[in-house]
């Protein structure tokens, strides 16, 4: 069995590229795998993953992808790392791990980059995918009247993607749900894998150094774009807490220069410079050593939109206790693996959180040890290929016999063609070259121009995966 396994790989700054670091091991004793990277140097593999192929978008050939028998693209809602990943799909059908349920920020980037009236085209696209309504609040947005978040609760805008796919695999019970039943997908739910890298006693030795501080450490890691971690709501709850020096709050990940500035501001308008660390991006072991000594984790999300958090299985892998929001997949886990706080008034819940561990944070203990032993039994990277092997063989597989039957085909009779021992009609060839992948699902054998019509009269650009339907 052949998987071409397409997305982010190292060294791309995105969790996804290592969910599939994660996974490979186990994915490559079960099939032959060709990684297929958006990165043009993608990160070179360990000796023990010798047999698995890699390959670049930019240097691969059309026949290498149709020669696989499944293909499984990986989609998140970053523009930088998914764009080509989408391109594919656009040319070549396969299963989707949809990584997020909610692409409109993919897509309004997308549109951007794309698109000749980008404003225009972003409001056609919702109103071909979610109707009149939310073509609306597309125009509120533009004005600055409301937040793309709000959007995007209720209309994700991965019909671009969906219509795609053969079939879907997902983390959440609302991806599932959305796939299956609006676009009636074969869909298969999926716990998100994640090893566990340290045992317990290894966990257990590196806590107990940080027996008998006086401090409460916090902890808030990933991808910090935007307000959505709610991390200024935790710095402004530090701020109204009276032994707020006895608190330590730290900081790692990408945050987008001008969400770092506002951090500042507000840390500087609390005088909280003594409390609150900004530590950037950092390795993989120095991640885990600084939750592995935290206290607690903050992982919250305003708005959540459906997606599982890798955040929270890193947390569960070193131990450490974590605090949620109450909604989307996070009110789904089991209340004793981390402490949720219900949506609205973030500051006020946290205010009261933190000031009572301050007097008593023996529950924090447990709690993060029942989160790693709950990643332990439900988490793990050999069920999730397994259940991964099983619906590919049961929906995933393309027409590959047919592809190469006709391929054949095609192939024969262009050769007899141009060697004059064919009296075939060159129009008929032509037209078969260009319209095989319209009901073969093979990529178009000629370049693709993307259609705009008269610039005089509108720049509206069609959705292209659903006006080609």
């Amino acid at each position: 069995m052949e998987i071409n396994w397409i997305g982010p790989l190292f060294p791309d700054r995105t969790d996804i590229a290592g969910f599939t670091a994660r996974l490979l091991p186990s994915l490559a004793r079960k099939a032959d795998i060709n990684l297929v990277s958006e990165n043009p140097k993608p990160a070179k593999l360990p000796k023990a993953l010798s047999g698995v192929r890699v390959f670049s978008l930019d240097r691969l050939h059309w026949k290498t992808l149709n020669h696989a028998d499944f293909s499984v693209f990986n989609i998140g809602n970053n523009y930088d790392f998914h764009a080509r990943t989408y391109e594919c799909i656009e040319k070549h059908s396969g299963t989707v791990i949809l990584h997020d349920h909610c692409l409109h920020q993919f897509f309004d980037a997308w549109i951007w980059h794309h698109t000749p009236e980008p404003l225009i085209t972003h409001r056609d696209w919702v109103l071909q995918c979610h109707g009149p309504e939310a073509a609306e609040m597309v125009d509120l947005i533009h004005c600055d009247q409301t937040s793309l978040f709000s959007l995007a609760e209720s209309q994700p805008l991965n019909d671009p993607v969906l219509r795609r796919a053969k079939s879907v695999i997902c983390h959440s019970p609302v991806v599932e749900e959305d796939a299956s039943i609006r676009f009636g997908l074969p869909t298969r739910l999926l716990n998100l894998p994640y090893p566990a890298p340290y045992t317990r006693e290894v966990i257990k030795q590196r806590k107990d150094l940080r027996r008998n501080r006086n401090t409460l450490e916090l902890m808030a890691f990933g991808y910090l774009g935007n307000d959505s971690r709610c991390v200024s709501h935790v710095i402004e709850a530090i701020s109204r807490i009276p032994e707020r020096h006895r608190i330590r709050l730290t900081l790692a990940g990408w945050i987008q220069p001008g969400y770092l500035r506002l951090l500042k501001d507000l840390v500087r308008h609390h005088r909280l410079e003594s409390c609150v660390r900004i530590a950037g991006f950092m390795s993989d072991r120095r991640l885990d050593h600084l939750i592995m000594n935290a206290d607690l984790i903050l992982n919250l999300r305003k708005p959540t939109l459906g997606e599982a958090s890798g955040s929270l299985l890193r947390a569960w892998s070193c131990a450490t206790a974590t605090v949620v929001s109450d909604a989307g997949w996070y009110a789904g886990l089991p209340d004793r693996t981390c402490i949720k706080i219900p949506p609205g008034h973030e500051t006020d819940h946290l205010e009261a959180l933190l000031a009572g561990f301050l007097t008593d944070s023996e529950m924090l203990s447990s709690i993060g040890w029942d989160g790693f032993e709950h990643l332990l039994t439900h988490h793990n990277c050999e069920s999730y290929v397994d259940g991964l092997v099983e619906h590919l063989q049961t929906y995933g597989r393309s027409l590959q016999p047919l592809h190469n039957l006709f391929a054949r085909r095609i192939g024969r009779i262009a050769a007899e063609h141009s060697s004059g021992n064919s009296n075939m009609d060159t129009r008929w060839i032509n037209h078969m070259e260009n319209n095989l992948d319209s009901f073969l699902d093979l990529p178009s054998m000629r370049p693709q121009e993307r259609t705009v019509s008269n610039p005089s009269t509108s720049h509206r650009v069609p959705l292209d995966p659903i006006s080609h339907i």
